[in-house]
């Protein structure tokens, strides 16, 4: 009879539930749990090196065994060990040395822990990148403040500017060697500039600003700018070098030492400055050389607390400095002591490169370990290799080791990452022409004459040359030649991020901390920040009801995608539209050429000719000293013939056009009537003064056969001032008789026999006018003789009734009036065909 549920007592649940364990236990099948905890800790320990620090933590939560299992810090060792370098839970980790793993916690859960947040927040951060322009020429150096604010220098313009990055704010004015331009920051830089501006480094102590200036004429200056990012108007400290103690030639480079409290110089004079900027003066000049070349210093390190400091010069030698006494460094003035140097000289190209004569210091780094013993990192222009040079100061001996791999090309740019403890191994990580970064152990010994080959080397970049490497405890930021930054795991080297290039310049200089990324590339700023990521990769936290608007939704990848669109949309129309207004009118005024059938040349004398008639028509009527009312023209000059030598001489004239001068009325009033030359038209002609020289002719300026007016007897066919009569006085000079047996008789003779008040070789006369013919007759023109340079002037047969007087000047007026109406036609015209071309363009263009 089975009991029911209130009559079954507490005792014998007990032995039931007794009896059942036993049972389950004889057969094996025991709950997991139960065999789990039973197992040894070395099984244990060799489960949990596969769980993440999540799993391990919550494993902890389960049991007071595993509790105690996971509060061993051998346990969070080998978990980082097998994740995190690869090395399984069974090895020995006795005198093992991982060459990139730099330790920044105290123990090794914190490590394992610290290290798996910051992972995931580079791979699975959603936070944008923020890039602003603090200027408008390519950025030469950057620095960030304690406060996440940044100081950006412009060797181009010589000015400093400060802004946030992470908003993208730029304040107001800029940093000079004057002290603080308060101009609009986001103005025009070329009212805030400073020029020969060579060097400029920046630091900072707190939130005062400093700034070191070198100049081209090779003087110092150096500023402190206290609460620079507050947006005040504070008095900066500015100290500028004499004339003495500046440089004879360009300062090159220069560095900050310790806290601010001097700097140090390198100019093209090979000489070295220390300047103390407490009591701002130069406190010690390195000596040159004498009976030798200058050899510019490019390079300059500092260790003065060390009493050391070395250079690197152009021709590649190394300079070293020790002895110096720190402690008197801020007074100048003060005795430096004895002061030791040694030259180090540059070692030959390795074999099978090219020596291109190129052995200028590019990359000079400082290891000292004790005063007398330093290791310098050194490397030249155009050189596969690097160096490192092993110096013992007290012996004066120095050990050379070269390093690098000659196929990969040279290497563009190099960061140490020395180390100061004895479990940690210094490395260098060096980028080159192939997209490739090399890790390199700082501390290996050569086995063989051959340099020492990386230990390990990552392909970052397919189709970009390394520009820049910056590298921290956890990640290793690279920067391309096309302005791409890639960040990779600085102990796996495993891809975490990748930034996309805001322009296609090359990254300059690259800013790395813990979880930020600063990088300049050309003129702009990209920046990032990384945030918080739950287990599932988003953020931890979510909002109700109106969403965020900043941050992480996958609608803002498309927006920003389409804004990207319109903006090379754009660029691509101001492209066009700049190449349409430099090069549109060019093809217009081609076209518009060809449908006339015009060169340039024949348009240019056109337009001259169109200028002339203006100017023609403005002069017409008007009264001046000059017959006929019209003004003197430039070009034609008067020869003046001697007087007594009247027989063989004539006073002739030059004009400048190519044609033969045109004829004009005379200068004095004639009683000679008017002539009409063979019954055509009547026409006048000028009478001269005799002779007063025996030159023949005179022509100045000298000619040139380019069209520099229209009209006269041109021979081009758009000279249409030519075809046009000229208006005739009455009462004005006639032509004077001429011999019915057509002998020529000289002119001057003719005009003085008939008026005794002939031209003087001072007065005006009316040669300087142009004559115009009309286009029906062509009466016989001046000729002109290239042998004897002389200008000879045939006299006419003329009729002196008053009829014909009447007739010439009727004739003269039908004409004038025919000849505007000929030239209105005309050019309705041109006009026509030029808006029949224009129209014709706009069609097939589409301008």
């Amino acid at each position: 009879m089975r009991k029911s549920p209130q009559d079954i007592s507490t005792q014998e649940l007990f032995e039931t539930a007794q009896s059942r364990r036993y049972h389950l236990t004889q057969h094996g099948t025991t709950h997991g749990s139960l065999s789990l905890l039973s197992l040894p800790s070395e099984s244990l320990t060799h489960i949990t090196s596969f769980l993440d620090p999540i799993s391990l933590l919550f494993l902890g939560r389960t049991s007071k065994r595993f509790y105690d299992h996971v509060k061993d810090d051998n346990t969070w060792h080998r978990a980082f060990v097998c994740q995190v370098l690869d090395i399984g839970p069974e090895k020995d980790l006795h005198g093992l040395r991982s060459l990139t793993l730099r330790r920044s916690e105290s123990s090794w859960k914190k490590e394992f822990i610290s290290r798996y947040n910051l992972r995931r927040r580079w791979l699975r951060s959603r936070t944008p990148t923020i890039t602003h322009v603090p200027h408008y020429a390519s950025i030469s150096r950057i620095h960030v403040l304690p406060d996440d604010a940044l100081l950006s220098s412009s060797i181009q313009y010589g000015i400093v500017a400060r802004s946030f990055p992470f908003t993208g704010k730029i304040m107001k004015g800029y940093l000079d060697t004057t002290g603080m331009r308060h101009g609009l920051g986001l103005g025009n830089p070329n009212a805030e500039f400073t020029p020969d501006v060579t060097v400029c480094v920046l630091a900072s102590e707190g939130s005062t600003a400093n700034i070191i200036w070198g100049r081209r004429d090779g003087s110092v200056s150096v500023m402190f700018h206290p609460r620079t990012m507050s947006g005040t108007r504070a008095t900066a400290r500015l100290h500028t070098s004499t004339v003495e103690d500046e440089h004879v030639g360009a300062v090159q480079d220069a560095v900050w030492v310790g806290d601010g409290a001097a700097c140090l110089t390198a100019g093209a004079d090979g000489r070295i400055k220390i300047w103390s900027t407490r009591r701002f003066g130069c406190v010690w000049t390195s000596e040159r050389v004498t009976g030798q070349p200058v050899d510019p210093c490019l390079k300059v390190v500092e260790s003065l607390s060390n009493g050391m400091l070395v250079a690197g010069t152009k021709r590649g030698s190394l300079l070293i400095y020790h002895g110096f006494d720190f402690s008197v460094l801020h007074t100048p003035g003060a005795s430096q002591g004895t002061v030791h140097s040694l030259t180090i000289t540059p070692p030959p190209f390795p074999s099978g490169s090219v020596d291109t004569g190129n052995r200028g210091v590019t990359t000079l780094y400082l290891d000292v370990r004790s005063p007398t013993s330093a290791s310098i990192l050194v490397g030249y222009e155009d050189d596969p290799l690097f160096y490192r040079y092993t110096v013992d100061l007290e012996a004066s001996r120095v050990a050379v080791t070269a390093f690098g791999d000659p196929a990969a090309g040279v290497n563009n740019c190099m960061q140490p990452a020395f180390s100061f403890d004895a479990d940690e191994t210094g490395y260098i990580v060096a980028g080159d022409q192939l997209g490739s970064i090399s890790i390199y152990d700082w501390e290996a010994t050569p086995l063989t004459d051959h340099p020492v080959p990386p230990t390990r080397r990552v392909d970052v970049f397919a189709d970009a040359a390394i520009a820049a490497v910056a590298v921290n405890t956890s990640v290793i930021a690279v920067g391309s030649s096309r302005g791409t930054i890639r960040v990779v795991d600085a102990v796996t080297f495993d891809a975490l991020r990748s930034f996309a290039a805001p322009v296609h310049n090359s990254v300059s200089q690259i800013v790395l901390k813990r979880d930020t990324l600063i990088g300049s590339v050309g003129s702009r700023v990209i920046a990032w920040k990384a945030g918080a990521v739950d287990s599932k990769g988003g953020y931890p936290y979510k909002t109700k009801g109106k969403a965020k608007t900043e941050g992480d939704r996958k609608w803002r990848k498309q927006i920003e995608f389409m804004r990207d669109i319109e903006e090379s949309r754009d660029d691509t129309k101001k492209e066009a539209q700049f190449i349409r207004q430099a090069f549109g009118r060019e093809r217009e005024q081609l076209s518009q050429l060809e449908a006339l059938g015009l060169s340039e040349r024949e348009a240019v004398e056109y337009v001259l000719m169109l200028s002339r008639d203006e100017e023609g028509r403005n002069h017409e009527g008007q009264s001046s000293d000059t017959p006929f009312g019209r003004p003197e023209e430039e070009g034609v000059f008067d020869v003046d013939v001697d007087e007594g030598n009247t027989s063989s001489s004539s006073r002739t004239y030059a004009s400048l056009s190519p044609s033969p001068p045109s004829l004009s009325p005379p200068s004095r009033p004639s009683t000679s009537p008017p002539v009409s030359v063979a019954g055509s038209y009547p026409r006048s002609w000028a009478s001269v003064s005799p002779p007063t020289s025996h030159i023949k002719v005179q022509v100045s300026p000298r000619f040139y056969p380019e069209p520099i007016q229209a009209g006269g007897l041109s021979t081009s066919p758009l000279n249409l001032d030519a075809v046009r009569p000229v208006a005739i006085e009455r009462d004005g000079p006639q032509f004077p008789p001429i011999v019915s047996s057509g002998s020529v008789t000289p002119l001057w003779k003719a005009s003085s026999s008939q008026s005794s008040g002939g031209g003087s070789p001072g007065s005006r006369n009316a040669w300087k006018a142009p004559l115009r013919t009309p286009p029906s007759t062509s009466p016989p023109a001046l000729r002109s003789s290239g042998a004897s340079s002389r200008a000879t002037i045939p006299q006419y047969r003329s009729e002196t009734t008053s009829d014909s007087h009447r007739a010439g000047a009727d004739w003269e007026r039908e004409a004038v009036q025919i000849s505007e109406v000929e030239d209105e036609d005309l050019r309705f015209a041109l006009e026509l065909s030029l808006a029949e071309a224009k129209s014709r363009e706009e069609k097939v263009f589409g301008f």
